[in-house]
């Protein structure tokens, strides 16, 4: 497969829709364009459950093909990505911090990014168009300045992972076998976790490629396209600058 990327969408911060410094993001305009440019050149759109069969060699791909996948569940992904995904027959993975759509947990702490309600998600999922997996239950924090996930004892870190496995498909119905590491934060460790968790699917940030056998599995590359202009984006995938 010839592209493998992750798509942050807006999200809306008093009032104003678009990018900051603090909060990286995409313009609308630029997100549907961008995936417009895909499509016009022939790429095709991959399921998670594709993108799993092609990355064990089960699957062949006759074009190239990309997987569209979004981090931490904003609500911006219902409000903006969507309504674009159903026209355009676009499937997409969404990674939850779990402990949002857990009824048991009491939040103590200030949400700057809204997140998606379980209604929205539910939704969602029953279009047959996005697929929730995990982005942890409650690792998607800073400890003295390090990602929690590389702070935390190896049995912490496997109660997370598990708890935001059975919260999620608790939510959806659907299977959970998929982790994007919070921060894209690993060792070998964490990864080593993330398997006796029963995640056979884990996703970085950056493009390097992964290893092979299970534990390739686990770190699978992704392209970031925070802010990426429509020129560099064309350069990044190789494609025609007339489209």
């Amino acid at each position: 497969m010839k592209g493998r990327f992750r798509v942050a969408v807006p999200v809306e911060q008093e009032g104003v829709i678009g990018p900051s410094p603090d909060r990286p993001v995409i313009e609308p305009a630029l997100f549907y364009r961008q995936l417009e440019v895909l499509l016009a050149q022939g790429w095709e759109p991959l399921t998670l459950a594709e993108y799993k069969a092609w990355s064990k060699g089960k699957k062949e791909l006759v074009s190239d093909s990309f997987l569209l996948t979004f981090d931490d569940g904003a609500r911006s992904i219902y409000e903006y990505a969507f309504p674009f995904l159903q026209e355009k027959g676009i499937p997409a993975v969404a990674f939850l911090i779990a402990k949002h759509h857990d009824p048991h947990y009491e939040s103590s702490e200030t949400i700057w990014v809204p997140k998606l309600t379980d209604e929205q998600v539910t939704e969602m999922q029953q279009s047959g168009l996005v697929t929730f997996q995990s982005h942890s239950y409650d690792l998607h924090r800073i400890i003295d300045g390090e990602p929690a996930a590389l702070t935390a004892s190896a049995d912490q870190v496997r109660q997370d992972f598990l708890k935001s496995a059975n919260v999620i498909a608790e939510l959806t119905g659907e299977t959970v076998y998929s982790i994007a590491y919070p921060y894209g934060a690993i060792n070998c460790e964490v990864v080593e976790v993330a398997q006796e968790a029963g995640f056979r699917l884990g996703f970085v940030l950056d493009e390097t490629e992964g290893g092979g056998g299970d534990e390739g599995m686990l770190q699978q590359p992704r392209i970031s396209l925070d802010n990426h202009s429509l020129v560099e984006f064309k350069k990044h995938f190789n494609l025609a600058a007339s489209d």
